[in-house]
């Protein structure tokens, strides 16, 4: 938490809103702290790659195609904003605590479109995040099959979560979103095994509790519940590698950007937007892994 506040003092104009949402953003946090970008992201890992090899013989030229960054393809800086406010009757009443819950739930409402949009099929324009579906489409590095996990055979999803783990980049560390029965799979599975120790349940680097299996943290985000891709039927598990060769949340120099105050019409209140920049890059094709599992 430290390196965290450190961290945010250094990127926001608004330190006291960017501890408060390191603080909430559990999955934000996950991802480390944010790396500084100016100006546009530009980069796309499916064009310009040839799987050439270098010649052997003795002077022979390397006729490989280096892969290359599109320029073409862009990636805005994405901008998700809510509103807080202050009540002028109550404040002219005494003192409250209005400003501060305003505030909160205003963090509280871009973090939810943060999550929304990581695990949604948003292109990173238009002011939106790289989304992991629409990662996912441009890779294809998905779960070609799906498991039955009834008649106590739960161990085979840890089999599946082991298998697609493997296919992540070995650097970094791997997190894992779920929703909360997808979540509850993985515990029961657990426990089938022997039991559900502390180093499964008690992992804390991150300021807070989480489930651990194979090296990797469990995250319930409940907006995958309702997804398309993700039907009644079978659970959808988005396995994340954070490091050189994974995701990355980039930030221009200041993160959050408040504009106000606006004294709306016909109202009592005083407004202002807040809105957080930034954006998550896939640095390689193997950054992210989907995996579907039927539920019977």
């Amino acid at each position: 938490m430290a390196q965290w506040t450190d961290g945010w003092s250094r990127l926001t104009v608004t330190p006291n809103l960017g501890a408060l949402y390191a603080d909430t953003a559990h999955i934000y946090r996950a991802f480390g702290i944010p790396s500084v970008e100016s100006g546009r992201i530009r980069v796309n890992w499916t064009d310009g790659a040839t799987a050439t090899s270098v010649g052997t013989g003795a002077g022979a030229p390397h006729t490989g195609a280096a892969a290359k960054v599109d320029d073409t393809f862009n990636l805005d800086q994405a901008a998700l904003a809510s509103q807080a406010y202050t009540d002028i009757g109550i404040s002219m009443m005494g003192s409250s605590f209005e400003a501060a819950r305003s505030a909160e739930k205003a963090v509280a409402a871009i973090y939810d479109l943060w999550v929304t949009q990581l695990v949604g099929a948003t292109d990173g324009n238009d002011y939106e995040l790289w989304g992991a579906e629409s990662f996912f489409a441009e890779t294809a590095v998905i779960a070609a099959g799906m498991i039955d996990t009834s008649g106590g055979a739960l161990s085979t999803l840890l089999t599946q979560i082991d298998e697609g783990l493997s296919a992540l980049p070995q650097t970094g560390y791997n997190l894992v979103l779920c929703s909360k029965k997808g979540y509850g799979m993985v515990k029961a599975a657990l426990r089938a095994l022997g039991g559900t120790s502390l180093e499964h349940t008690s992992q804390s680097e991150y300021g807070f509790t989480a489930l651990m299996y194979s090296g990797a943290f469990f995250f319930v985000a409940r907006q995958m519940a309702s997804k398309a891709t993700c039907p009644t039927t079978s659970e959808a598990f988005y396995m994340f590698n954070v490091g050189p060769e994974g995701c990355e949340t980039v930030v221009p120099d200041t993160v959050f950007e408040i504009d106000g105050p606006k004294k709306t019409v016909g109202s009592f209140n005083t407004v202002w937007d807040i809105a957080l920049k930034g954006q998550v890059i896939y640095k390689s094709p193997r950054a992210a892994y989907q995996l579907m599992t039927q539920i019977a």
